[in-house]
């Protein structure tokens, strides 16, 4: 059986989502809206942060770019800490 590199994505997170998988579910930090990533990434700008920033598409059309390393992994899903 021959053996392949993990991506960079797949190696951020082990047991939850995938960075840069499309249609995964992320919660706002209220509770209350939804969104689905759409599968861009990009790196977080903020010092000394080793995050990827995720875009999420929001039920009213905005579009968002929260930092990994502020979500929360609840199953399948993100929730924004």
């Amino acid at each position: 059986m021959k053996r392949t590199k993990a991506s960079k994505a797949q190696r951020v997170l082990v047991d939850g989502p995938v960075v840069g998988e499309t249609g995964v579910k992320v919660v706002s930090r209220d509770g209350i809206e939804t969104g689905l990533t759409t599968g861009a990434t990009r790196t977080c700008g903020m010092e000394g942060c080793l995050g990827r920033r995720v875009c999420v598409k929001w039920p009213d059309g905005k579009v968002t770019y929260p930092c990994t390393k502020g979500m929360i992994v609840n199953g399948k899903k993100w929730r924004i800490g």
